[in-house]
């Protein structure tokens, strides 16, 4: 009994320190480029080439985001799964709110639309396609 209560002290511990460090299953936290998730990663941390990612939402090109942030990022997706359902945000730029939306031209790609909120971010995966969404929210 001893021997489980510590593994599971240690292993609640551990789940605890990545989810706020931003490594959980979650958003994960936007970094400014690829070399910084060496910071909370080793460098052999997996990375994948992913053509359609799993929950992307299709958006148009001109694409307004509602938000109550004060700043929205546009990121690249570094992907740490296969499918593309978990990814790093890398920044791209920042563009600030007015009036609780942001106005953003989009070029064609996959891009993630986030909030930074410090150690994590709420992110929007996107892929900009003819006929997507014109709007979204954060």
């Amino acid at each position: 009994m001893g021997k489980t209560r510590i593994a599971l002290t240690v292993l609640f511990a551990t789940v605890s320190a990545c989810a706020l460090a931003g490594c959980s299953s979650g958003d994960h936290q936007i970094v400014d480029s690829a070399d910084s998730c060496i910071e909370c990663h080793s460098d052999d941390k997996a990375v994948y080439d992913v053509a359609s990612p799993a929950g992307a939402e299709q958006v148009s090109s001109t694409l307004t985001v509602s938000t109550s942030a004060d700043a929205v990022a546009i990121c690249e997706p570094l992907y740490t799964a296969e499918d593309g359902s978990a990814y790093i945000p890398v920044l791209v730029k920042s563009v600030q709110a007015a009036d609780g939306s942001v106005a953003l031209e989009l070029d064609e790609s996959t891009w993630v639309i986030a909030v930074d909120n410090g150690d994590s971010s709420v992110t929007k995966l996107v892929t900009v396609a003819d006929g997507g969404a014109d709007a979204i929210e954060l």
